[in-house]
C-alpha cells in the first residue's frame, strides 16, 4: 500500500473520488482509503499523522500535487520527478532523476524570492521526505506545475481539480 500525501484536498480530488474509496479515521486524523493507497491530506503547513505505519502495512511514501516553478525553462502543467528537497540551509537528496524543489513557509510569489535557486517550491514536500526518512521508508514526489509565481492563490485553486486528474492518471502509470 501507498500512503499518498496532497496539501490539499483539492489536489487529491481524483484520487478520493474513483470509484471504492473509503473515507476512514485512524486516531484523530482522516484517511481515504482503496485497495492501493491511502490519501491524506496535510493542509499548508503541513500536519503530518504520528500514526503506526506498519499497521497499514505501508511500503512508500508518495507526495503529489501543484507546485511554482522557479526554473523559467519547466513547463505549465507538466508533471516532474523530485529528487532533492531544500529547506532553508538543509537539502535532502535522493538517488533518482528529477529536480530541486524548495519548500517554503509560504506561497512562492517571484516578486519576494529574487534569486532563489531552485527548480520548484512548494510547502510541504521537505517535511514529508524528513518524515518518511525518519520511519526508514522510501518517499516519492511528483509535482505539477501550476504557475510560476505570479498568479494568485484563486487561479491555482480554480485549476487543481485538473491537475488532480492528471497526477492521477500519472499515479496509474508508475510501477512501484
Amino acid at each position: 500500500m501507498h500512503l499518498l500525501f496532497f496539501a490539499h484536498k483539492a489536489e487529491a480530488h481524483a484520487f478520493i473520488s474513483c470509484g471504492q474509496v473509503q473515507k476512514i479515521h485512524i486516531e484523530k486524523h482522516i484517511f481515504y482509503k482503496t485497495d492501493k493507497y491511502y490519501v491524506y491530506v496535510t493542509n499548508c503547513p503541513p500536519t503530518i499523522p504520528d500514526i503506526n505505519l506498519t499497521e497499514l502495512k505501508i511500503s512508500a511514501i508518495i507526495n503529489m500535487g501543484v507546485a511554482a516553478a522557479v526554473n523559467d525553462h519547466l513547463e505549465l502543467n507538466k508533471i516532474y520527478p523530485i529528487k532533492s528537497f531544500k529547506f532553508q540551509k538543509q537539502i535532502i537528496t535522493k538517488n533518482c532523476d528529477g529536480k530541486l524543489l524548495i519548500t517554503l513557509s509560504e506561497p512562492y510569489q517571484r516578486h519576494n524570492y529574487e534569486g532563489l535557486t531552485s527548480d520548484l517550491a512548494d510547502q510541504e514536500g521537505f517535511h514529508l521526505c524528513k518524515w518518511a526518512i525518519e520511519r526508514h521508508l522510501p518517499f516519492l514526489s511528483y509535482k505539477i506545475i501550476s504557475d510560476f509565481g505570479e498568479i494568485n492563490l484563486e487561479h491555482v485553486k480554480k485549476n487543481a481539480q485538473q491537475a488532480s486528474r492528471n497526477l492521477f492518471e500519472f499515479y496509474k502509470q508508475l510501477s512501484i
